[in-house]
This record gives C-alpha cells, sequence and structure tokens, in this order.
C-alpha cells in the first residue's frame, strides 16, 4: 500500500501539506507517529502522537550524520537499535528487548505496542523526516519517506 502523494506539496515555513500527509499515512497504517522537522528553523509538521523534542531530534542527526550503524538511539521514549546507516537514511528496530539507558535488559516495550517496531530516518540538507511504525509496514514506510527525501531535495532543501 503506498499513499505516495500525486498532489503537488511545497515545501514552505508552514509545512501544512506536510501535516495532512503524515495524517493520511496514519490513517492508512503505514506510521504509527512521526515527524518532517526543518533542522535549521525548528518548524516541523508531526502526527499529533508524535512530542517534538528537539535535543533527540538533534542526537538523531548527529546519529545520521555519523553514518554509522548498530548503535542504539533513543526515539520517542524508546530505544532503536540502528541496523543500516547511509547518511542520507537510516533504519533500526526496537524488538523489546532494550529499555531506555539499559543495553540487553529483557523489557517488555514493544510487546505491549503489539510486537516488533522499526523507525526509518531520512535527512536532507535542512530537514529529518522520521517515522515509528510495525515491522510488518517497514517497506513501506521507507518507500514514504524515501519519496519524501527526494522530494524536498529536489525543491533545494
Amino acid at each position: 500500500m503506498c499513499i505516495v502523494y500525486h498532489q503537488e506539496i511545497f515545501v514552505d515555513g508552514r509545512l501544512g501539506g506536510w501535516n495532512s500527509y503524515l495524517r493520511d499515512l496514519e490513517k492508512s497504517g503505514i506510521l504509527e507517529s512521526g515527524v518532517i522537522a526543518q533542522t535549521d528553523t525548528h518548524e516541523f509538521a508531526k502526527t499529533d502522537s508524535w512530542t517534538v523534542d528537539w535535543t533527540e531530534l538533534e542526537g538523531v542527526e548527529m546519529m545520521i550524520s555519523s553514518h554509522e550503524a548498530n548503535q542504539t538511539i533513543s526515539i520517542q521514549g524508546s530505544e532503536f537499535l540502528i541496523e543500516s546507516n547511509d547518511g542520507v537514511f537510516a533504519r533500526g528496530v526496537d524488538d523489546g528487548t532494550l529499555k531506555k539507558g539499559e543495553e540487553g535488559s529483557s523489557a517488555s516495550s514493544s510487546s505491549s505496542r503489539g510486537g516488533l517496531r522499526t523507525v526509518t530516518v531520512g535527512a536532507t540538507k535542512c530537514y529529518l523526516i522520521l517515522g515509528v511504525t510495525r515491522q510488518d509496514n517497514d517497506e513501506a514506510l521507507h518507500k514514504e519517506i524515501q519519496w519524501v527525501v527526494d522530494h524536498i531535495t529536489a525543491e533545494g532543501y
């Protein structure tokens, strides 16, 4: 299932079109929560369930710019193990075995949310795009975030 918009969404300071896009992804079930954040102005579009924390987003920005995988990062109260990171896209998993501040613990954070959860991060020179979803929607979410990154990059951001 792919929600990629056929309508035009312009990158602007209001980010209104992106708010609608994220809500549509959430309604479709592709996305549990997500944010599109303009890192230089601190403007953002987000799902209702996403709590914007600029310190968290700065950590994500440092993680993706490092091009390093096999590291954990805290996103929205969960610890995700980053499995791949090429500096533009990073993907990670929260399988419930890591709890914030603990490595290798037997926490049950993901089981209370319905199983394995994944995060996909996309980055352009001025934007971070993050989405959290269930594992069965991981590929669909990655395609959506790739579309957003391509769209924003094409507009010079």
